[in-house]
């Protein structure tokens, strides 16, 4: 807005969005005790601090709709309108509005009115007053058929790309209705229904709940499907129901400008905390005392944007860069020094001279100034020895505590999950009380967005599979109300994150004969899977038990997309089940995604860095450690069969051609060991990841890149990419796969 500073806008942006989600832990608080009128003070406040702010910077739609809900709220505090389950949900909807529109706003947009009409009705329905509509922007205009994209969530990009990447189409389809139908109030219904029968539904607005409640003129689906453009039209536009119908194809260049768009608009500060409230903003019931919690107090934290957060990390890569240079020109100079000394010790000790000059006299005196250079050389070493490991401690303690700065507590992440359990469990007719403990542990914030639709797919599985009906546990003798606990803690240098629940466990027969039904593996096959090998297959692509699709689950994509999505983090994903005692998924991740530990080898003359969090240990291999199963070599080690990768095989195509011992790494990709051949083992080192631009540069089994100690350039390799990768360059390029003989 003109004349409103950026900075201005920022700070409203960042702070606002935490009182929403202020709001929302304490309407679920509400919930459990409709008495507490310290959460009553605190929504109050959230909604009277948003109010303002965004009356200052001009955000004329917030500000009205703020407004009228602290009209409502007010009469809350003042017991004029008692707290029950419909006000509570009222009020959490109420509280997405907010976030939609301060969302709209961030990408440069204006929350549609008719998304907050119906609230905005009900709001006005408690306060008696007649409807309104609410002010929007001047001069907005909008079309039917928005072409953008921004709706989409993350996870549901992640969706699309995937989809795409295995050459399905994927279409937005945008539905207008015939609002002079006589059954128009199911209009959507059919249309889901049609679509259903021939496409993967992704992404539905508005959303089956809105649609029961009342007649939306539009609709918009997003789609997967084998199906073309022509075959959608014959099949949906129904003449008396469709009055027009818009098809878009989608392309990787759509969501991939969607997601640029995304990143741009997340460039506020993220380090904050709200102002405290005054005196006056501080009501509370006769009798109560209502203090604000923690999440409301002020604090001595400085607001950084996190560009120049990214810049100092920067910096302190370049400095952990050349702390490894300068180490390793400190192994040369004592190398040479060394090697000096060895060569010349009968001169050190005395015990024999060096004939540098004819003249007696002149000879001793060289002698001396020659045995008191190499004194002031070794002086000054080990000088330079303190220094580096000054130098050393300095650095690292910079670079720990710069990371630090990237470092958030994972309650971003967890925050929301208590109104998802909330409204999934009423949905499906559950009872659930879900446990969060470890919010204080703190992550890469690089993983924020990206971990958080993964662990909410886990946690709907739990809702929707893991935890049974209230009778059917009464049935089993269990509590009516399941139980859903999420778990963060730190341990070495990994962060783990657990969702548990006391369910019914996983069917180890049933994943099996669904895997078979589905044609992922053959009824010989499942005979001889472990229960450890079974519970795997919920990782492969198109799994699902479901036993019909609900908005939940059910449409085979899943588990197996959030298994890739914890390994692009660097992390793996663990299940432990245990039939009508409960299931237990554990995400193991790195503590941060900017520096690494990797384990430095060169593979035909180049270097690579594996990540030390993937190694168990380093081997010797020789010709005839190798065992053959099935064609394949493996590796014996104590009772274990590990399958070999030869790394100058995978990378460059070539044949092991040298003679004598190599190095084999013994690796661990989830629950499986793998042995990486490599021509050898330089050390260990801190690397700061480098991302490639992957339009430019996409090599299978190539993580980022990093500049290793000598200046050039090493590559880190992607585990389960290399993994994954393997058998199909191995059978493409006809290479034998081993030592050649």
């Amino acid at each position: 807005m003109e004349g409103i500073s950026q900075e201005l806008i920022a700070d409203f942006m960042s702070e606002a969005l935490e009182l929403v989600q202020s709001m929302e832990n304490s309407l679920l608080s509400l919930e459990k005790d409709g008495e507490n009128a310290g959460a009553v003070a605190e929504i109050f406040r959230a909604v009277h601090t948003i109010k303002g702010g965004a009356g200052t910077i001009g955000f004329s739609e917030i500000k009205e709709f703020a407004h009228r809900l602290e009209d409502l709220l007010d009469k809350v505090r003042k017991s004029e309108i008692a707290v029950s389950p419909d006000l509570i949900s009222l009020l959490l909807r109420a509280k997405d509005v907010i976030e939609g529109m301060l969302d709209a706003r961030r990408n440069g947009d204006v929350y549609p009115d008719e998304l907050s009409r119906d609230v905005y009705a009900q709001i006005l329905s408690y306060l008696q007053l007649k409807r309104e509509i609410i002010p929007q922007e001047k001069g907005r205009e909008s079309s039917s058929a928005d072409t953008s994209l921004a709706y989409l969530t993350s996870y549901e990009r992640s969706l699309i790309l995937e989809f795409l990447h295995q050459n399905f189409a994927v279409y937005e389809l945008f539905y207008v209705f015939n609002e002079n139908y006589e059954m128009k109030d199911v209009s959507a219904f059919q249309i889901y229904a049609l679509v259903g029968d021939f496409a993967q539904i992704i992404r539905m607005e508005p959303s089956l709940e809105i649609l029961e409640k009342e007649f939306r003129p539009h609709f918009r689906l997003v789609v997967m499907t084998d199906k073309d453009e022509t075959f959608i039209r014959e099949k949906t536009f129904m003449r008396d129901l469709v009055t027009d119908l818009v098809v878009r194809r989608l392309s990787q260049n759509d969501i991939e400008k969607v997601e640029s768009d995304v990143m741009a608009g997340h460039k506020t500060p993220v380090i904050s905390s709200p102002s405290s409230p005054s005196s006056s903003d501080k009501p509370q019931k006769p009798g109560t005392t209502a203090e604000p919690s923690e999440s409301l107090k002020t604090s001595s934290t400085l607001r950084v944007e996190s560009s120049r957060i990214d810049e100092l990390l920067n910096l302190v890569g370049e400095l952990v860069i050349n702390k490894a240079l300068l180490h390793e020109t400190s192994q040369l100079i004592m190398k040479g020094y060394n090697g000096m000394r060895l060569v010349l010790k009968p001169f050190l000790s005395g015990l024999q001279k060096l004939t540098l000059d004819e003249n007696t006299s002149h000879n001793e005196e060289l002698n001396q100034r020659l045995r008191e250079y190499f004194q002031d050389l070794e002086n000054a070493l080990e000088q330079y020895q303190d220094i580096l490991q000054r130098f050393n401690q300095i650095s690292s303690a910079l670079q720990e505590n710069v990371t630090g700065l990237r470092m958030v507590p994972i309650q971003q992440v967890f925050s929301r999950f208590p109104r998802l359990v909330r409204d999934q469990a009423q949905r499906l007719g559950k009872e659930i009380t879900l446990e969060i403990e470890g919010v204080e542990t703190e992550i890469d914030k690089g993983m924020v967005d990206d971990l958080f639709d993964p662990l909410i797919h886990i946690l709907r599985n739990s809702i929707d599979h893991g935890i049974e009906s209230p009778s059917e546990r009464v049935a089993k003798e269990k509590p009516k109300q399941g139980k859903i606990l999420i778990r963060a803690y730190h341990e070495g240098e990994h962060v783990y994150i657990e969702i548990s629940d006391d369910g019914r466990g996983i069917d180890v027969e049933k994943i099996k004969q669904k895997a078979i039904e589905k044609g992922l593996i053959s009824a010989s096959t499942a005979e001889n899977l472990s229960s450890k090998e079974a519970l795997a297959l919920i990782f492969l692509p198109g799994f699902s038990t479901a036993e019909q699709v609900t908005e939940l689950s059910g449409r085979g994509v899943g588990m197996d997309v959030v298994k890739k999505k914890i390994e692009q983090l660097g992390g793996s994903v663990s299940i432990f089940t245990a039939k009508d005692k409960g299931t237990r998924i554990q995400v193991k991740l790195p503590l941060t995604l900017a520096i690494i530990q990797g384990l430095h080898v060169v593979v035909s003359g180049f270097s690579y860095i594996l990540p030390i969090v993937s190694i168990d240990e380093t081997l010797i291999l020789q010709k005839g450690d190798m065992v053959d199963i099935e064609g394949e070599p493996h590796l014996n080690v104590r009772g274990e069969f590990v399958p070999l990768l030869f790394l100058r095989k995978f990378f460059y195509h070539e044949s092991q051609e040298r003679e004598g011992s190599v190095y084999c790494i013994l690796a661990k990709q989830g629950e499986k060991h793998y042995g990486l051949v490599v021509d050898e083992i330089v050390g260990e080192q801190d690397v700061v990841i480098k991302p490639f631009n992957n339009r430019l540069i996409k090599s299978p089994g190539i993580a980022a890149g990093t500049i290793i100690g000598n200046g050039n350039i090493g590559y880190i390799v992607d585990l389960g990419g290399l993994i994954q990768a393997y058998p199909t360059i191995v059978k493409k390029n006809g290479v034998t796969n081993g030592y050649s003989q």
